[in-house]
């Protein structure tokens, strides 16, 4: 986990790759497009949207040699905020406690109904889905800074609200059907092949893939056959 640094609001800020805002970019249209749905969910009478953020970080980032940006969760909340459909809570955790802070003030400051867990994403996850509400809109970001920090339990622990629809954050099958948006970086599973995996086979074991298959063989190959193996291991988990 990298150092906090300084950041342009007063508070510390992590450093994150120039990816983020691509990223950002995709979750802030997601949140924008989805807002006539999440309306039918918020008001007095109704279950209310809920918005989790299982790796919030501080809340604010900097690129790499660029610009400040929001995290994820200030993000996600500042643009249902603008489209007129607010969350009506937001649900954050993380590992550290001194990201999970900063990242709860940030959101108290915009005015955010935020709630903070601390833990692991395995066990928050299990800790967040056993207090929702079954009649309300869920969405659940799941961006893990790397594949060591995810853990299938996860996705099973949100699993019984998406009634086995696992395929697209928009689908909704009634009052009870919630999105989520899982991102994995297959590009940092490559990069890191040798390095982590090699050394760390229950991290990828945790992410739903077998390590006695893949690792040592292949961390002694190619890149290009690496890159073939996990793409087809992957086909094979999903399917």
């Amino acid at each position: 986990m990298v150092e906090l640094i300084p950041g342009d609001d007063g508070q510390l800020v992590e450093e994150v790759g120039s990816w983020a805002t691509k990223k950002h970019e995709y979750l802030r249209r997601y949140i924008d497009i989805s807002r006539g749905v999440r309306q039918g969910f918020i008001g007095p009478r109704n279950a209310g949207a809920t918005y989790i953020d299982l790796f919030s970080g501080p809340g604010r980032a900097k690129i790499r040699n660029g610009a400040f940006i929001d995290g994820s969760c200030v993000a996600a909340w500042e643009m249902s905020r603008r489209g007129g459909s607010p969350f009506t809570e937001v649900i954050i955790a993380d590992s550290d406690a001194e990201r999970l802070d900063l990242a709860e003030q940030r959101l108290r400051k915009l005015g955010a109904p935020v709630k903070a867990h601390l833990g692991k994403a395995a066990v928050t996850a299990k800790i967040i889905a056993g207090g929702l509400n079954p009649y309300a809109l869920h969405f659940a970001f799941i961006d893990p800074f790397n594949l060591a920090a995810f853990d299938f339990e996860v996705i099973k622990a949100f699993a019984g609200f998406q009634q086995n629809r696992y395929d697209c954050p928009c689908q909704q099958d009634g009052p009870s059907a919630q999105p989520w948006l899982q991102r994995q970086s297959s590009a940092e599973c490559l990069r890191n092949f040798r390095t982590r995996l090699e050394e760390r086979g229950e991290s990828f074991a945790a992410a739903g893939r077998n390590p006695t298959r893949c690792i040592r063989p292949l961390a002694r190959s190619g890149r290009r056959r690496r890159y073939r193996a996990f793409r087809g291991y992957e086909a094979h988990h999903r399917s």
